[in-house]
Formats: C-alpha cells, sequence, structure tokens
C-alpha cells in the first residue's frame, strides 16, 4: 500500500506536536506491561472467532494466517457517505507513516504512526486560531491525522456519529471506509480541510466529491451488527 503526502491549509475548524513527537505535556502515557496485557486480552477474545484486532497493522508486512475471505463492498459511489471522522496519527504502519507515537494512554489516544518526513519551519509555523479544541488538547501543524470517510448502503444523510449510518429499515448494512492518511501543514497552498469534507448528492447518493483520489486508499468493509459487538 502507498501513502503520499498530504498537504493541508490552515482552517478555521481543524488545523500541537510535530508528527515526530511522542507525548505533549499534558498526556500521559502508559507503560508497556499495560499494552502486553490488552494484547493479551484481545488475543484470548477473538481466538477461534475469525477476526481480530482492527488495528494498529503493519501494512510493510503481507503475512497473515486470517484464511477468511470477504466479498468487497460496494463502491463508495454507489453508497452514501454517513459520516466523516478523524483520529490524531495514523492507524496502521505503513508507507511514509511508521514513526511510533508512543503507547498513548491506554485506551486508544495518543497512539498511532506519524510522519517520517521533513518539513520546513513555515509549514510548521503557529496557526493565529486554536483548532479542535477539546478535553484532548488542541490539533497543530505537524501532527498526522487520519481521516475516514464512512459509506453505508442504508438510505440516510450524513450525520455527526457512526448511528448515523444506520436506519429502522436497515440496521445492519454493508459499510465501507475511504482512508486518507494526512500531515497537517500551515499553508494557505494546501488542501483545505472544509472543501475536503463538503457532502452533496451526486446522482442520488450523499458524497464527499473533493476527496482526493490520487492516493490509494484502505477500504474497511465492516458490518453494522460486527462493530457493536466490538
Amino acid at each position: 500500500m502507498t501513502m503520499y503526502r498530504r498537504r493541508f491549509a490552515t482552517f478555521g475548524i481543524l488545523a500541537t506536536v510535530t508528527a515526530t513527537s511522542v507525548i505533549a505535556e499534558n498526556r500521559t502515557e502508559v507503560g508497556d506491561d499495560v499494552i502486553a496485557s490488552h494484547r493479551a486480552a484481545l488475543a484470548a477474545n477473538t481466538d477461534g472467532q475469525g477476526f481480530g484486532p482492527q488495528a494498529p497493522r503493519d501494512l510493510t508486512s503481507a503475512v497473515g494466517e486470517n484464511m477468511r475471505s470477504f466479498n468487497d463492498a460496494p463502491a463508495y459511489e454507489e453508497m452514501n457517505i454517513c459520516n466523516i471522522h478523524l483520529h490524531e496519527g495514523a492507524e496502521h504502519k505503513g508507507g511514509s507513516f511508521t514513526t511510533s507515537l508512543g503507547n498513548g494512554d491506554g485506551k486508544g489516544y495518543g497512539t498511532g504512526f506519524g510522519y517520517d518526513g521533513e518539513l520546513a519551519d513555515t509549514e510548521l509555523a503557529p496557526v493565529d486560531a486554536p483548532i479542535g479544541a477539546g478535553e484532548k488538547g488542541l490539533l497543530e501543524p505537524g501532527m498526522t491525522i487520519e481521516v475516514h470517510y464512512v459509506h453505508t448502503t442504508a438510505q440516510v444523510t450524513h450525520g455527526p456519529t457512526l448511528g448515523s449510518c444506520l436506519s429502522e429499515a436497515l440496521a445492519n448494512p454493508q459499510l465501507r471506509v475511504e482512508t486518507q492518511v494526512m500531515v497537517l501543514i500551515n499553508d494557505a497552498a494546501a488542501f483545505n480541510f472544509v472543501e475536503l469534507a463538503t457532502v452533496e448528492e451526486v446522482s442520488g447518493y450523499w458524497q464527499a466529491p473533493n476527496l482526493p483520489s490520487n492516493t490509494r486508499c484502505l477500504s474497511k468493509v465492516l458490518s453494522a451488527d460486527f462493530m457493536q459487538r466490538l
């Protein structure tokens, strides 16, 4: 799988550490023993179930022992986009995103993989306004994010949570996630997230028409019932 560096403009609703930082001062990081216990519990809980943890995966390795086959989801152009969300750090190791961000808080935050490359000082310059204010801190130039464009076969409109992907008529639709791994930079000529997250109706389906097409996306095909069990 090839991942290319994506470039972002500064924007008002999103734009704090660089991709090579491990944990900011206001974050806590659990020890390796906590991660080891989590992995042991996951291995025990999924033993013989035919599936395993979703992340992290090492995309630089094609080795695997799961012989299960899954049908492809429909093309995302034939599904409704139901949710767009992002995570700090790439979920999986691969391409230009192999720098470990550390163990995180043991609950999935502050971990993942960051961008391996170098960024110019101008690209890392602070922005004028806080971006992504919340209990987990802010986003800043230099950070890696993974954006999930979630699509569903249910006849729904988009919303703020994954519950928007379900409907009363179809509670277990096929889901497909088009994934983009991106680097936040301070550059007015870069991609603008407001434009990337624009949603409109195209040929009868809700779509994100500005979703970049010049990268290879990892499409995850999930069952809503499967997600609820997890």
